[in-house]
């Protein structure tokens, strides 16, 4: 065998090793720092980040200004408070009916639960399995949180998210696909204890066929409560295929 032969057959046989170490994990593996990722940063789980700057410079909050924009920013001051320094709120968007968001929530629960008692953590992830395995039927679910330590940023968006209605929302908010083809709201359901978030549902079908198929290139949510509170992320169809199915 030549010397070249020999040394393209040894790289192949280091690739194929590598490649074996990068098997994904068993979600009933996954450490905190996987679980966040799967359901803040991933295929299915994204996060849109809304941070105010406007008075990352000290501005005097006064009665008398000559701006007009100045004004406004002296009044919102005098109204909710200054605020001196940038502030962040997040939206966490994650595909709740798809099965690897709830393996990573499966997970957050069991490593809570089980924090301290190693022991409980093979128990609860045999009595998790069954919640991830449900068959949501006909049904996309799509799970919205806010996170922001500031109650002056989240505050309006969970006022907004608690006066909504499936009614309010139906005609702004829909997955639409990069073909423009959308699938409008069916249900909204307000966030509940279990900090899953709130929940929008959606049909999985158009026209009697999936609204989804790996054909398609990408998939946006938008859910608009009011002028201030708009939710949009975007999601890479390719990506989305989990153990060799289109997870959505």
């Amino acid at each position: 065998m030549n010397k070249v032969l020999l040394a393209l057959l040894f790289v192949s046989m280091l690739a194929t090793i590598s490649l074996g170490q990068k098997v994904p994990k068993s979600w009933a593996e996954w450490d905190k720092k996987d679980a966040e990722k799967m359901l803040n940063g991933s295929a299915w789980g994204q996060t849109q980040d809304n941070t105010d700057t406007s008075e990352m410079m000290f501005t005097p909050t006064a009665n008398d200004t000559t701006s007009q924009n100045t004004t406004q920013m002296s009044r919102d001051r005098q109204e909710s408070g200054a605020k001196n320094g940038a502030i962040s709120m997040k939206y966490r968007v994650r595909f709740f009916s798809a099965k690897p968001i709830r393996e990573a929530f499966a997970r957050m629960i069991v490593l809570q639960k089980a924090a301290n008692d190693a022991s409980m953590v093979r128990d609860l992830s045999g009595k998790m399995q069954p919640w991830i395995d449900a068959d949501l039927g006909d049904i996309v679910v799509v799970a919205v949180s806010i996170e922001s330590q500031d109650r002056r940023l989240s505050g309006p968006a969970e006022q907004a998210f608690r006066s909504a209605t499936s009614e309010t929302l139906k005609p702004k908010c829909y997955l639409e696909r990069n073909d423009g083809k959308r699938v409008y709201l069916e249900q909204f359901e307000q966030p509940t204890a279990d900090q899953t978030g709130a929940k929008f549902v959606f049909p999985r079908t158009l026209d009697g066929q999936p609204f989804l198929t790996t054909a398609n290139e990408t998939v946006r949510f938008v859910a608009e409560f009011d002028e201030k509170t708009k939710i949009i992320t975007k999601y890479k169809i390719a990506d989305m295929v989990y153990n060799g199915k289109l997870e959505y």
